[in-house]
């Protein structure tokens, strides 16, 4: 299996967060938790595969609190889940400030989910679509979930260089004091 991190920003390594569709507590969710160390990945089980409140502390307290140094700026989109005072509480928490995107904004005001995001999933695609013909026809749940895993962080690692890139820019051409 192949470790890599997500790179983002100020050359800070964090790892990849994967939210699949699945209930909670269960089987699933411990088999997931042992595919990689959570400085690569950590993943959450959610039955319709969105963050919602929970996923989203686990987020924070898994992921986010580890990569803020300083006090810095989350934009986010205005789903209502981002909005919820619990989430907003405990990002300032991890010296975070939250600004929302307005609806319909999104592509514009966050470059990195469209630019980002959009590149991953076509290469996820691209893998789907270009299998070895001598794959096995028949494959495990368990078989299926980890080639999943493989193929996120593999799209992750395909645009790490393109995110440097894109990071770079934004630091250069965006004045923060």
């Amino acid at each position: 299996m192949h470790h890599g991190a997500y790179r983002f920003g100020r050359r800070n390594n964090f790892s990849a967060t994967l939210c699949l569709q699945w209930c909670p507590g269960g089987d699933v969710e411990k088999e997931l938790n042992k595919f990689c160390v959570e400085d690569v990945a950590t993943f959450s089980v959610q039955e319709s595969a969105w963050f919602d409140e929970r996923v989203m502390l686990e987020w924070i307290e898994k992921c986010r609190k580890y990569i803020v140094v300083e006090t810095s700026v989350l934009i986010l989109d205005s789903l209502s889940v981002h909005k919820e005072a619990e989430i907003a509480d405990a990002l300032a928490c991890t010296g975070t400030l939250v600004l929302y995107v307005p609806g319909g904004c999104t592509g514009v005001a966050q470059p990195l989910d469209v630019g980002v995001m959009g590149p991953v999933k076509q290469h996820i695609r691209r893998i789907n679509s270009s299998r070895s013909v001598g794959r096995p026809k028949t494959v495990t749940p368990a078989f299926r979930r980890h080639q999943i895993f493989e193929r996120a962080m593999e799209g992750l690692r395909c645009v790490s260089a393109l995110t440097d890139r894109m990071c770079n820019g934004v630091q250069s051409s965006v004045p923060i004091t």
